[in-house]
């Protein structure tokens, strides 16, 4: 109860929606190219993955684009328990990972070692960028939500704190929705403040 707003992504809430006591009173915007999947370079198409194995972290947003993905070509998913574990040779093969990050490292350090144990990994930018760089040409960015309207970042408002407070949850989204307004229409004049925020040189921020 002490922490009064956060930020997630809208697949959280069926998973943990009830628990949380929550209520969004905004979609902030979509994770447009962020999140994306990374795979061996001979691996073309999502069709391709059927019979392999991809690193994730679960019960994210990179574990609901793969199973999405999969869903829409027809491919379920096997979760592994290890990754020495049988593959499902009809199904994409899963082996989870503490994070996202993790995931990404661990398929790198699985390419750049010559080992067989995954084929791609499904994390996001800068880890996508950073294992297709690092790779040496051994892996490719299969895809990325750039066009994929699926997942949305969305404002959490602890319940108790926005049935005691509306008048303080309608201020903050219309200051969110003012700011985002303003840095669309005119990025330059925020360019200082953004840095600032982000911890950015003030070139990197347009």
């Amino acid at each position: 109860g002490r922490m009064a707003a956060s930020v997630t992504t809208v697949d959280v809430l069926p998973l943990y929606g009830r628990q949380l006591k929550a209520v969004v009173p905004v979609l902030i915007g979509y994770s447009r190219g962020a999140d994306g999947i990374v795979v061996r370079t001979p691996i073309r198409s999502v069709n391709d993955l059927k019979g392999k194995t991809l690193a994730t972290a679960q019960f994210n947003e990179a574990d609901f684009i793969l199973r999405f993905l999969a869903s829409q070509v027809g491919l379920q998913v096997n979760l592994l328990e290890n990754p020495a574990s049988p593959r499902d040779p009809e199904k994409v093969n899963i082996v989870s990972c503490a994070d996202s990050f993790g995931a990404g490292d661990f398929f790198l350090r699985d390419v750049l070692s010559n080992r067989a144990r995954v084929d791609g990994c499904v994390t996001w930018d800068p880890k996508t960028s950073e294992v297709v760089e690092k790779s040496k040409g051994k892996a490719r960015l299969l895809m990325s939500n750039r066009n994929l309207l699926i997942v949305a970042d969305i404002l959490l408002v602890n319940k108790g704190f926005a049935d005691a407070h509306p008048d303080q949850v309608a201020g903050f989204v219309a200051g969110l929705l003012e700011g985002n307004q303003g840095v669309r229409a005119n990025p330059k004049a925020y360019e200082e403040l953004l840095a600032k925020a982000f911890g950015w040189e003030k070139e990197e921020v347009l």
